[in-house]
């Protein structure tokens, strides 16, 4: 049983206060140089905001390598297209072989579906509309020896129906245990606390939810990745620079904006894991339901921007943050202002009604 036992004593490298034993001097834990022997130590600070790591590199004298897949030349791809388009039973469903090409037709862009890659005439098109949106990459069986990639063209839409959002639940029960803290409020007759209360009941808003319907327009497959990676992004490029603008002022009876924040990273590495190169992008994603005709504005953590951050409403704190980061080779959807972007780096928008939208993205030099 003694082998199992380990008598020899205890030492943390990372205790600052601790000792060195003499007998574990051929530690190699032991060995490490001490505060105060020679070798300068990092300062931390209390700060918890404050990011472990740069956010960014500040070396910005070589140029923006191009992001992968932006820029494609080929013909086309060569895809399974799932028929029926409509669900059905399983065994009723089959896939088939198509030649898609990515066109434009004067300044839209139109999808379009060949039996044979020579073939001329295309037996389905389909024109990209600015509501269309492409699922994420999937994959299915395809037969007994191996699956296949798929992706789904889709049409979301959105009905304003009764129901719960999500994180809404948790803000009831916060604001079910002020009550009695309101009520003491009320009873002492302090106006600033009832309004602070008050604005908390309101955030929460009516039980009411914005619940998408999706409307598959097609599914294809392919047994390539990259055909399928391919692709996804053209047609992304291709709904990224479609205009969409607000025609007409609407009335809902719950107001809401979602903004989603992608970060896209490709990185090289060699056969022992060391980073040779990567390249970062961050993409936001807008979706609103706003009554009228309403501007927008959006702050973003722009290194330009620090120090000028404004909040203008009284039940709004400040947050202060020190991750100010680097945009660089930044692009807007058409619904952006950009000449009120070069003059004040403020992001000014008119949104379109109920769609998901990809608002901007900037890329960005990883540490």
């Amino acid at each position: 049983n003694n082998a199992f036992q380990d008598t020899s004593p205890r030492f943390n490298p990372f205790d600052k206060t601790q000792e060195i034993p003499a007998q574990v001097t051929d530690n190699i834990f032991a060995q490490a140089v001490l505060p105060g022997e020679g070798e300068k130590t990092l300062e931390r600070t209390d700060s918890q905001e404050t990011p472990p790591t740069p956010l960014f590199d500040e070396d910005v004298s070589q140029p923006l390598e191009p992001f992968p897949r932006i820029h494609y030349v080929g013909s086309g791809w060569e895809m399974q297209l799932r028929q029926p388009n409509k669900k059905k039973i399983t065994g009723q469903r089959f896939w088939k072989k198509v030649f898609m090409k990515l066109v434009y037709q004067g300044e839209n862009p139109v999808l379009q579906l060949f039996n044979n890659k020579d073939d001329k005439d295309p037996f389905q098109e389909l024109p990209l509309q600015p509501c269309y949106s492409v699922s994420d990459i999937g994959a299915q069986q395809y037969d007994n020896f191996g699956k296949i990639f798929t992706v789904k063209l889709q049409f979301i839409f959105y009905k304003e129906r009764p129901g719960v959002r999500p994180g809404q639940v948790t803000k009831a029960e916060r604001i079910t245990n002020k009550l009695s803290q309101f009520a003491a409020y009320a009873i002492q007759g302090d106006y600033q606390g009832v309004k602070e209360f008050g604005s908390d009941l309101k955030k929460l808003g009516l039980p009411v939810e914005h619940a998408p319907q999706i409307s598959q327009l097609f599914k294809i497959g392919s047994q390539n990745y990259e055909d399928m990676k391919q692709f996804s992004v053209c047609v992304e490029e291709a709904l990224f620079r479609l205009p969409a603008h607000r025609d007409r002022a609407l009335n809902y009876k719950m107001e809401e904006v979602q903004i989603t924040a992608v970060d896209e990273l490709y990185v090289d590495q060699n056969s022992t894991g060391g980073v040779i190169r990567q390249i970062a992008r961050v993409r936001l994603f807008f979706l609103g339901f706003l009554s009228g005709m309403p501007d927008v504005e959006l702050g973003v953590n722009d290194l330009v921007r620090q120090g000028k951050e404004v909040v203008g409403r009284h039940d709004i704190i400040p947050v202060v943050t020190e991750e100010w980061i680097r945009l660089e080779a930044v692009e807007f959807h058409s619904c952006v202002q950009q000449d009120e972007y070069e003059r004040t780096r403020t992001i000014k928008f008119k949104p379109p009604d109920a769609c998901y939208i990809e608002l901007m993205r900037f890329r960005v030099r990883p540490p």
